[in-house]
């Protein structure tokens, strides 16, 4: 009953102080640790020297409470006990302690955070992220030594810091990183990173990474090259306009926009442009980056459609049942209703014309909501809908069952 009274106090705000204060004391260490976590959300500075108290005290019921506490107050008075807990036996302690000075971000934690890369798995990321959020240059090469990490989590994690310090020591080690092959393969988390720091020595990997079999590192790849604004990624850019997943394509279309827009780099500015880097810069601006149709590729079931440019794909490949939702692509339409396409595909022999029972079915919603089956394999609608997309913009999506419908 007293521990849901510290949560409830939590949630009442400042003028619960005092009553969570008295409850730091209390025999029973459940109500200690809801009073810690319920101080650390209010925020209020009267609660930092008796959780820096609770933080020191050996028999105090989970410690780490404390110092989580305290990094969501931000008091610098709460640096060296942190400091100090970072040698503490436990791990969660360690973990929270660096994670709190993180949040307090106080240079002072710098050294005494980069000796915990060393510590265990469990506490390493708290570390890693730590670093990241004060941002001090000195942690760069330590960070850098990580990427090397058997970890792929861990190695993401500073993959990410390096990118908020943004210090361009980092960038061959993180192209190293984005490029190595095998089971130790790269993430998208370095292609974010070089798209933070925005050196132009990673415009080359980056372009690699658009042609990754992984959803994620092709869409960062194309934000991280529309960041550093380099005129080499044009072409590459307007090929992932026709990528199979529209997170993808949404990136390469923002990473033109601001490829059109003037570069903020005065020296980049300056630098000579070669022959081919003005063609791009001219087809760039060739380039309606909004138009459409947008084309789809099914590369799971085998079928491809195009469809109007201002609709929007939002299911994909989601099983369901002995069913996968092939694809649900989904418009407004100019009545104001909603106009969509949902392909159905049975697992087994389908999406080529179907054998015996197993056809795909396909559904095509009308502006007025209804849902009638239409053609009876992706086969035969592919052949009607690929004609009438390209032809004119679709009013009522009823029309792909009259042949007549021009």
């Amino acid at each position: 009953m007293r521990t849901a009274a510290a949560e409830a106090l939590g949630k009442i705000g400042s003028t619960a102080v005092e009553p969570l204060l008295a409850a730091l004391n209390d025999a029973n260490g459940y109500v200690r640790s809801a009073a810690a976590e319920a101080l650390g959300r209010i925020g209020d500075v009267r609660a930092v020297e008796p959780l820096i108290a609770a933080l020191k005290d050996p028999h105090a019921y989970e410690p780490h409470r404390a110092a989580r506490a305290l990094g969501q107050i931000g008091d610098i008075r709460a640096v060296e006990p942190l400091i100090a807990a970072l040698k503490d036996s436990e791990e969660n302690v360690r973990r929270d302690a660096a994670e709190a000075l993180g949040s307090i971000g106080d240079v002072r934690a710098v050294e005494p955070i980069i000796a915990l890369l060393k510590d265990s798995d469990y506490v390493r990321p708290g570390a890693i992220d730590a670093l990241g959020r004060i941002g001090d240059r000195r942690a760069v090469e330590p960070l850098v030594a990580v990427l090397e990490d058997f970890g792929g989590a861990t190695r993401d994690t500073a993959a990410t810091a390096l990118g908020k310090i943004g210090d361009v020591r980092a960038v061959e080690p993180l192209i190293a990183a984005l490029q190595r092959p095998g089971q130790l393969r790269g993430s998208h988390k370095e292609a974010e990173a070089l798209g933070k720091i925005g050196d132009r020595r990673a415009v080359e990997a980056l372009i690699g990474a658009l042609k990754d079999s992984r959803r994620e590192m092709r869409e960062n790849a194309a934000l991280a090259l529309g960041k550093i604004g380099d005129v080499r990624a044009v072409t590459p850019l307007i090929v992932a306009l026709k990528d199979l997943h529209e997170s993808v394509r949404t990136a390469a279309r923002e990473a033109l926009e601001a490829l059109k827009s003037e570069p903020s780099d005065q020296s980049q500015q300056a630098q000579p442009v070669s022959k081919s880097e003005a063609h791009s810069a001219a087809a760039l601006d060739a380039i309606p980056i909004t138009a459409g149709p947008q084309h789809y590729s099914n590369r799971d079931w085998g079928f491809e459609l195009d469809y109007p440019a201002d609709w929007k794909i939002q299911v994909e490949n989601d099983p369901a049942g002995s069913w996968t939702v092939a694809v649900i692509i989904v418009g407004d339409a100019p009545t104001g209703g909603k106009a969509g396409i949902i392909v159905n595909a049975r697992r087994g022999p389908v999406l080529a014309g179907g054998g015996g029972g197993g056809f795909s079915q396909v559904y095509v919603i009308g502006s007025d909501g209804s849902s009638p089956q239409l053609p009876r394999t992706a086969h035969e609608f592919i052949e009607k809908a690929k004609k009438r997309f390209r032809q004119r913009a679709v009013s009522n999506s009823t029309c792909y069952a009259q042949d007549s419908c021009s």
